[in-house]
C-alpha cells in the first residue's frame, strides 16, 4: 500500500539533517580547537552570525579563529575560500597557521592584512555593484517615463482630434 506524504513530514526531515549538519560542524569545531590549542593556547573556533557588527578582521556568517590577545582586543581570522565563499572548519587551517609564524610578529600582521585586504576588496565590489543597480535603475525608469500610459501598454493618443 502506498504511504502518504505529507508536508510535515518534509519539514521534520528537513530539521533532522539540519541538526545532523550542525553536530557535525560542531564536533569538526571542536576537533579543529584542539589542534589550534597545541598550536597557541588563546586560539579558539567560533561561529559568527550573519548579523553580527562590523569589526576588523570578521567576515558575518562564517567560522572564524578567534586568537584572545591577552591585554588587546580580540584577533579574528575567517576560515572562508580563496573568494570569500563559506568553508567549513579544517585542519586546512592548521597547516595555513603553521606556515605563518605565530609568534613572529610580522607575520602575523601580514595574515591580519591580507584578510583586511580581501574584505576591503569584497566592499568595494559590494559598493560597485549597489551603483550599477542604481544607475540602471534610474534608466529605466526614465525610459519608462517617456512612454505615455500608465503602464506604457498603450496606444499614445495624444495629438489626435
Amino acid at each position: 500500500m502506498p504511504e502518504l506524504w505529507t508536508p510535515t513530514q518534509t519539514h521534520q526531515e528537513r530539521e533532522r539533517a539540519v541538526e545532523y549538519s550542525l553536530q557535525k560542524h560542531l564536533a569538526e569545531a571542536k576537533a579543529l580547537e584542539k589542534e589550534l590549542k597545541e598550536l597557541d593556547e588563546h586560539l579558539t573556533v567560533v561561529w559568527i552570525g550573519d548579523r553580527a557588527p562590523e569589526f576588523p578582521g570578521v567576515t558575518p556568517g562564517r567560522w572564524h579563529v578567534r586568537r584572545a590577545n591577552p591585554g588587546a582586543p580580540n584577533s579574528f581570522m575567517p576560515i572562508v575560500g580563496p573568494k570569500g565563499e563559506y568553508l567549513e572548519p579544517s585542519f586546512r587551517i592548521v597547516e595555513e597557521l603553521k606556515a605563518n609564524d605565530l609568534w613572529n610578529d610580522d607575520a602575523m600582521r601580514t595574515l591580519m592584512k591580507k584578510h583586511s585586504q580581501r574584505a576591503e576588496e569584497r566592499a568595494k565590489t559590494d559598493a560597485l555593484m549597489s551603483e550599477q543597480i542604481r544607475e540602471e535603475t534610474a534608466h529605466l525608469y526614465k525610459a519608462a517615463k517617456r512612454v505615455a500610459g500608465d503602464g506604457g501598454m498603450t496606444r499614445p493618443t495624444w495629438g489626435k482630434s
